[in-house]
């Protein structure tokens, strides 16, 4: 029983850290994307802000954007109703891509769409480098 609790008490710290780090209220970007979103992302998200914005502006807001928000799972018409008309060609027509800024390298913030047994709902978002 003393080794169980011992156990517990050691791994319930690591886990908490696991999991906050796997989970860091970025939403639905990978751990990748994630830390380019937070290290870029030092200004408060605008929606009515977004829609009129420059790709640098955007690139400051998107750690706000995504922070705590659930993309993967809504309707692509959501998006663009939340974010404004798609700025830039992902793939398809109807996959929303916004392009943003990083200290001069360009991305498209994209949110893949599923094309078969759910059709219109985002499955991913990605921020893609183009430079």
């Amino acid at each position: 029983m003393k080794r169980l609790l011992l156990m517990i008490v050691i791994s319930a710290p690591a886990l908490a850290l696991a999991a906050w780090w796997w989970n860091d209220c970025l939403g639905d970007l990978s751990m990748r994307n994630r830390s380019l979103a937070r290290r870029h992302g030092v200004e408060s998200f605008d929606p009515i802000r977004w829609k009129t914005a420059n790709k640098v502006e955007r690139g400051r807001m998107i750690a706000d954007l995504m922070r705590g928000r659930q993309f993967i799972g809504s309707k692509n018409k959501s998006v663009t109703d939340f974010l404004g008309p798609a700025d830039c060609y992902l793939g398809y027509e109807d996959e929303p891509c916004y392009g943003v800024e990083f200290e001069g390298r360009y991305f498209q913030l994209g949110f893949g769409i599923n094309h078969s047994n759910r059709p219109g709902e985002v499955v991913n978002v990605t921020l893609t480098s183009f430079n």
